[in-house]
């Protein structure tokens, strides 16, 4: 769920709420509302991320068990097994 993939990216960081707000350049409601799953992110949004925050898009589709390097580690080796 994309609520928790925000705040997973953004606790990572250790950025705050404002702080995505400031780096994307949307407003800082919005943001809360995207992490507790009231609002759906826009494509504006989600590119702002990745490219003003400089964050992997896989990041945004990888949440949910604290830990995306170990989501990361098991699609790399059923690639490497195909």
């Amino acid at each position: 769920m994309f609520s928790h993939a925000l705040k997973e990216i953004r606790q990572k960081r250790n950025w705050r709420q404002k702080d995505v707000a400031q780096i994307t350049g949307f407003h800082l409601h919005s943001i809360h509302k995207y992490e507790i799953n009231l609002r759906k992110p826009s494509w504006d949004f989600l590119v702002a991320l990745v490219e003003k925050g400089k964050v992997d898009p896989r990041e945004l589709f990888y949440c949910g068990t604290g830990d995306t390097k170990k989501a990361y580690a098991r699609v790399r080796k059923k690639k490497s097994v195909s």
